[in-house]
């Protein structure tokens, strides 16, 4: 890293046995140049050179550090004796120490100074005591005890008003004497010369009492071999590859310490040696204590759970930009909960009902590491991989309608983006091939960090607790962490709460309390301003179009290509290359996908080629699937004869349905409802033969009223015939100036198509008599 020059920056003062550390490596001074400074290399051994202008840039950039005479002689001796490489590494008790005999050294060193010019200009006879001497020490100390205690009586005072510290206060008749107690003339004399022995370095006046205590061994070489070796016995409950049933205790370890000793002290009685007195169960504590924690929990519980309590976290996974790193992970929340009757639920069966009742559902969380914002929730009976693909979908979609839908007073909109690496667990979910090809379709990175290392996942695995602890446990009904927290709490008999509403307050939770609340991981920030201020700094990559969500998420179905198109619970979907490719192949089999949030086009594969058809009904475009099989069964109910459908009355209908406000159908976003290709199928089968007319049908059909409870005994057929004065669908005829043609009480059929010859396709069917055939 090349650093800028200082211009007038000061150079340095280097004498040679001066120390530098740069960077982290040290360096001794050797010797100084016209160029600049040449130093030694303590780690390498070679010599380097350095121009004054970048010593004098690293020191100002804090990257130098100093050490004054680091590898003379003394310094080594004093940092030997003293134990210590530097005054400011030693203990606060021991500095302070250091500190008071230096003041008294100074003093004394000062008057001694003093004393010598004084003494130059006296006669022998008039001078005073010898220097260093047991009178001169007895003369001075006194005094500079005074001048002592009298500055650490002040420091104690405020100053006086002129700004001068106070005067020191006369003392009481039996006052207590503040300040310290000074040292005698010997142990002043021997200050005086440790302190200039090593140099004049303070670290000569460092106590001796870090080197106190009895370092011989207290037992015999035999008694401190047992100790060892029941101490050790401590940690063996881990034994060939299975954690033990017995575990030993540190008494059932003392017992068998004792009764080793008792035959060890039997032998030695029989050879007429003294006996061993036995050491206590403290002894041995201390002993066991002092075993590496990790090795004692890795003999008792395993390795890989000492490993996963003593993991020493050297680097954590961070992120710069928002969408860097996405966080996924499930979580079974720590609740029973309720599931409301609606509507929503007409495509389960009973059993299904009754086994959602009271349950504890699976939240899917994704969390984007770099604002700690939560992108992306959904919840789910089970865990599966629907719910997993679900959570990574709405982090690529706008969530604006959802907060409104929740009633949260906080925007929810513009918190989408494509992640560049999605973080996960091994959790089946996660690892299954279609969740992970969708992540690889939106052009992230899948990161699955080893099993067994939460932290690897720290903030998804932080806000699930933070979940926990913050939202969760305001209901009734919770199971806490397991059984033994929960104690005797009826937590089935508390259930309370639907799982509707649990949705809905956990999104006001999140973007009203969560995202607005200081955040230790963001330096107090919070995450709407976190996220505001990182996105108008580096942006967020753009999020998959309509198809290409689609193609990503889409339910993977099979239809059969007909005449009519390609026909989905009921709706018709047309496009000009399903006409191609059925006058090429028939009706032939496709791969389908649907997008259960968006039924108003579906994604047709040809010759591994995806495109796009779009509903031959208008109006569908953002219609849900759920929405849509309601409309489905109130339209049934309603239209028996589908003849008498209009156009304003299929319209109306859904938007009733789509008007819907009950917690239950807002909720419906949140929840898992049409997860697998069986259920779909399912809700086909219920809807048997029914189907919405085309565009092309309606428009050929006389407005009629959707309230109107008469039953019209005319052919449908020919309602689908262009008359005059009506102006045909998309692929219809119009035949202006023609008489409408009269309506037969035939069997209702449904119109076929006219397909136009290709070259090299089939010929075109015959032409019927009154029928228009087009796409």
């Amino acid at each position: 890293m090349n650093l800028p020059i200082v211009p007038n920056a000061a150079n340095l003062r280097l004498q040679k046995s001066d120390g530098l550390t740069v960077d982290g490596t040290p360096y001794r001074v050797i010797g100084e140049t016209e160029a600049g400074v040449v130093l030694h290399n303590v780690d390498s051994g070679i010599h380097e050179g350095f121009e004054r202008e970048r010593l004098a840039a690293l020191s100002l950039a804090g990257r130098i550090e100093f050490s004054a005479r680091h590898h003379g002689a003394l310094a080594v001796r004093t940092r030997l004796e003293a134990g210590a490489s530097s005054l400011a590494g030693l203990p606060d008790r021991d500095q302070s120490e250091i500190a008071r005999k230096l003041d008294w050294v100074t003093r004394i060193l000062k008057r001694e100074a003093a004393q010598k010019i004084d003494d130059a200009s006296k006669p022998r006879r008039e001078r005073g005591p010898r220097l260093r001497s047991k009178a001169w020490f007895e003369a001075n100390l006194p005094e500079i005890e005074e001048e002592i205690n009298s500055d650490i009586a002040a420091r104690g005072r405020p100053p006086s008003a002129d700004g001068k510290p106070a005067k020191p206060r006369k003392p009481r008749s039996g006052g207590r004497k503040a300040g310290y107690e000074g040292p005698g003339f010997r142990r002043a004399r021997q200050w005086l010369a440790a302190y200039e022995r090593a140099g004049r370095s303070p670290l000569a006046l460092r106590p001796k009492l870090h080197r106190c205590g009895n370092r011989t061994p207290r037992y015999a070489p035999e008694v401190e071999k047992l100790l060892l070796e029941h101490a050790a016995g401590f940690a063996s409950g881990f034994e060939r590859g299975f954690v033990s049933e017995k575990k030993p205790t540190r008494e059932g370890c003392h017992k068998k310490l004792r009764a080793a000793l008792d035959e060890l002290n039997a032998q030695r009685v029989e050879q007429g040696l003294p006996s061993y007195a036995v050491p206590s169960d403290r002894t041995l504590s201390r002993r066991i204590a002092a075993l590496d924690e990790f090795l004692v929990m890795a003999g008792r519980e395993g390795v890989e759970a000492a490993t996963r309590t003593h993991r020493f976290i050297v680097s954590q996974a961070e992120a710069l930009r928002p969408g860097q790193r996405i966080e996924i992970d499930e979580w079974k929340i720590d609740l029973f909960v309720l599931l409301s009757s609606t509507d929503l639920l007409d495509g389960l069966s009973q059993e299904q009902k009754d086994e959602l009742r009271k349950r504890r559902w699976i939240l899917c969380v994704a969390i984007d590491v770099a604002t700690k914002c939560i992108l992306a929730f959904h919840l789910d009976a089970t865990a599966s991989v629907r719910n997993a693909l679900s959570t990574l979908e709405m982090v690529a979609s706008d969530k604006g309608h959802l907060a409104v839908a929740a009633g949260a007073r906080s925007a929810w909109d513009g918190m989408a983006l494509r992640p560049e690496v999605v973080v996960t667990d091994s959790g089946s979910s996660f690892i299954a091939e279609e969740f992970h090809l969708a992540v690889i379709a939106l052009g992230s990175a899948h990161d699955v960090p080893p099993a067994g290392m939460p932290h690897l996942r720290g903030t998804v695995e932080r806000m699930l607790r933070t979940i926990s602890l913050g939202f969760i446990r305001e209901f009734t009904g919770q199971t806490f962490a397991n059984s033994v927290a929960r104690g005797d709490y009826p937590a089935l008999d508390r259930v309370s709460v639907p799982i509707e509403t649990v949705a809905m307050t956990l999104v006001r939770w999140v973007l009203d309390a969560y995202h607005n609340l200081p955040h230790a991981g963001l330096g107090g920030e919070t995450p709407a301003n976190a996220w505001k201020r990182q996105t108008d700094l580096y942006g967020v990559i753009p999020v998959p179009g309509r198809n290409e969500r689609r193609a990503i998420f889409g339910l993977r179905l099979e239809r059969t290509l007909g005449r009519h198109g390609l026909r989905f619970m009921g709706l018709d979907y047309r496009a000009e290359v399903l006409r191609r490719h059925y006058l090429k192949r028939g009706g032939v089999s496709l791969a389908v996908k649907v997008d259960p949030q968006d039924i108003g086009a579906i994604s047709i594969e040809i010759d591994g080629t995806w495109h796009e058809a779009r509903a031959a009904t208008s109006g569908f475009d953002g219609v849900r699937l759920a929405d849509h099989m309601a409309l489905c069964a109130r339209l049934r109910q309603q239209y028996a004869d589908q003849a008498r459908m209009s156009e304003a009355a299929v319209l109306e209908a859904l938007r009733a349905i789509q008007a819907r406000t009950s917690e239950a159908e807002r909720a419906a976003n949140f929840l898992t409802r049409f997860a697998e290709p069986e259920d779909i199928a399912r809700a086909e089968k219920d809807l048997l033969e029914f189907a919405i007319p085309t565009d092309a049908d309606f428009a050929g059909r006389a407005v009629v009223d959707p309230l109107a409870t008469a039953i019209p005994t005319g052919d449908p057929l020919a309602a689908a015939i262009p008359v005059s004065g009506t102006v045909s669908g998309p692929g219809g005829d119009a035949s202006a100036g023609e008489p409408a043609a009269p309506a037969t009480p035939r069997r209702p059929r449904r119109p076929t198509l006219r397909v136009d010859p290709d070259e090299g396709g089939r010929p075109a069917p015959k032409k019927r008599p009154g029928l228009s055939i087009d796409d």
